[in-house]
């Protein structure tokens, strides 16, 4: 590690309070608070509940305004630079932040929005995230093929060009998906013989729109598009809510259909991604369900 000093032979100072007050109304939580962090040192803020200790950190990335005194932070005013200086903190919070109806990789890219990377780069760095968790190619990142913006050979055309041009990061990773509207599992079969990108096939999407194929005809053109380091083929399971639009999650999974997409597919292998919004309850239901299954791997 480096001494942290700079040219004058002084280390150099990250963050500095002088006389630094926070007020919420007529209640004072920071009273006249200074204090300096110097560039390599691990900082820590000690007190009881209620001592200011959340106030401070908060001022500290620009969060919450400061009511008087000065705060810099890098050598810059943190009341007149604050969106530059958070662009160069990063804030780890006592609880996540998460967003639970959002997969890991989408959570990323909302991050990534919020310092405006741009999604092309977003994409790569989140590729490289999954690689540091120890995530190999077998975790995918799900996406549409898009809009067809009044010309559908033409957007599957531009999409297979910009594919073409991705990372490897993120092309190890990336699956489409077709759906309900534009683009069938047979247009999806079409993008993967000009990208080789692998296929999750949506059941629900497919009743909606498709031409005229089983299924279950479709699974072994399907299971092609995937390699051995892609992992085991997924396929989305839903259903329609009765009296809702087209196109309307089902709330809970139905047994008996359920039970009939098993027997339709059974001399397919898959994983099955199930798309119900009560979620853990029909799970479990699909769980009692496939153990009559001899593919059930628990």
């Amino acid at each position: 590690m480096s001494d942290n000093t700079g040219i004058s032979g002084k280390k150099n100072k990250i963050i500095e309070s002088r006389d630094l007050v926070k007020k919420f109304g007529d209640f004072e939580a920071v009273k006249g608070v200074s204090f300096s962090v110097f560039q390599g040192e691990c900082f820590g803020l000690l007190g009881p509940n209620g001592a200011g200790k959340t106030s401070i950190v908060k001022m500290i990335y620009g969060f919450s305004p400061i009511t008087s005194g000065e705060m810099q932070v890098f050598g810059e005013d943190i009341s007149a630079r604050a969106r530059a200086i958070k662009t160069r903190i990063g804030v780890v919070p006592q609880e996540d932040n998460l967003d639970p109806e959002l997969s890991v990789w989408d959570n990323l890219m909302v991050y990534a929005g919020y310092f405006r990377i741009k999604r092309e780069q977003a994409r790569e760095r989140a590729g490289q995230v999954l690689d540091l968790m120890g995530l190999d190619t077998t975790a995918k990142v799900q996406i549409h093929v898009g809009g067809v913006y009044g010309d559908k050979p033409l957007s599957m055309d531009r999409f297979a060009d910009k594919y073409d041009l991705l990372d490897p990061v993120i092309k190890n990773r990336l699956v489409i998906e077709n759906d309900e509207r534009l683009y069938s599992i047979s247009d999806c079969l079409d993008l993967h013989e000009r990208t080789g990108i692998p296929i999750i096939a949506d059941l629900f999407h497919h009743a909606l729109h498709n031409n005229a194929e089983r299924f279950a005809d479709l699974l072994t053109p399907l299971k092609a598009t995937w390699k051995a380091r892609d992992g085991i083929p997924m396929v989305d399971y839903s259903s329609q809510e009765p009296g809702k639009r087209a196109g309307a999650h089902a709330e809970h999974i139905v047994p008996d259909d359920f039970r009939q997409f098993l027997n339709e597919t059974r001399l397919a292998d898959f994983d099955i991604m199930l798309e119900i919004k009560d979620k853990e309850k029909s799970a479990l239901c699909a769980l009692d369900i496939a153990r009559e299954d001899p593919r059930l791997v628990t």
